[in-house]
């Protein structure tokens, strides 16, 4: 792992530290942040490498970025028929794949609560996003030990605008520096871009009301980065701060199979057509879905 607690005494006892009770960071957070790191965190994000110059080619294909996160390809889950979705998948939702983070919306707000009155609610918050952390480290494959040294980093990018609950940052930049910074990861990590149809904005933004990064990133009207691989085309269902997986939906696949929607070799849909098909058919049962273009991208830039 980069930063100050690299090669320190800190970063080789961090594991005690990390668990030993009671102990508080200046943040209000369950860690002691070594001295000068939180000014190194900040600096970091400010000086991080410019991304690399948007297409022109994505504005004209009408899609807009809904941010980037960072998933592992998994094997296909044992509720799935081994003849209709391939042995491994991808997913931006964390129904299906270990995302990480995937943090529930409003606890880095509540974390940040000023003392007074509502210090209480604060530490409880706390409290609750620090094991999330822990069982989405735990779930990705790395150490869960490391859940509040990733809460202070996280907190400092959401204030910055650099990442947005549950589970997407701003920027492949900044979606790269997060995997750098608490990287090792497992070889089968992937950062995912996400790319939402502009004509589909303002409803996504609608049905989330508020809640997480898919009301805030795609009205930002960014183009998506250019220089990764389309792997497809997924379905999500937005609403309760969640990015539901089309695939849970209750007789999704076989309504979706009978309409001849069929999954690619990664578990996506091969065309923008058939998500938008598969969205428009999920929705007659209820709940707002919506057609989002996947996008894989080298875990460094080159």
């Amino acid at each position: 792992m980069g930063g100050p607690w690299a090669a320190s005494s800190y970063g080789r006892d961090i594991s005690g530290v990390l668990h030993r009770p009671g102990v508080r960071s200046r943040s209000g957070h369950g860690l002691p942040i070594p001295a000068g790191s939180r000014a190194w965190i900040y600096s970091v994000l400010e000086n991080r490498p410019a991304d690399p110059a948007k297409s022109q080619v994505m504005r004209t294909e009408g899609l807009v970025s809904g941010g980037y996160c960072v998933a592992r390809r998994i094997e296909r889950p044992s509720y799935l028929d081994s003849t209709a979705f391939p042995e491994q998948m991808v997913s931006a939702s964390d129904f299906i794949a270990p995302v990480l983070p995937a943090i529930p919306p409003g606890w880095i707000e509540a974390a940040e609560t000023p003392p007074g009155r509502f210090s209480g609610f604060a530490d409880a918050a706390q409290g609750n996003l620090l094991w999330a952390l822990e069982a989405d480290l735990e779930r990705f494959g790395l150490e869960g030990a490391h859940a509040a040294v990733m809460s202070d980093w996280l907190s400092i990018a959401w204030d910055r605008g650099d990442f947005h609950p549950p589970s997407a940052f701003a920027t492949l930049g900044a979606a790269r520096h997060f995997v750098r910074e608490f990287g090792p990861t497992p070889a089968e990590t992937l950062v995912l871009g996400l790319a939402l149809r502009a004509e589909d904005v303002d409803l996504a933004a609608e049905a989330d009301d508020g809640i997480t990064f898919v009301s805030r990133l795609p009205g930002m009207g960014d183009e998506p980065e250019r220089g990764g691989d389309v792997l497809g085309f997924d379905v999500y269902g937005v609403g309760d701060g969640e990015l539901r997986a089309w695939i849970r939906a209750r007789g999704a696949v076989k309504r979706m199979a009978d309409a001849g929607i069929r999954p690619n070799g990664c578990g996506l849909l091969t065309s923008l057509e058939d998500a938008v098909d598969a969205a428009a058919r999920l929705g007659e049962s209820g709940g707002a879905w919506f057609a989002w273009r996947i996008t894989s991208y080298p875990l460094a830039a080159d």
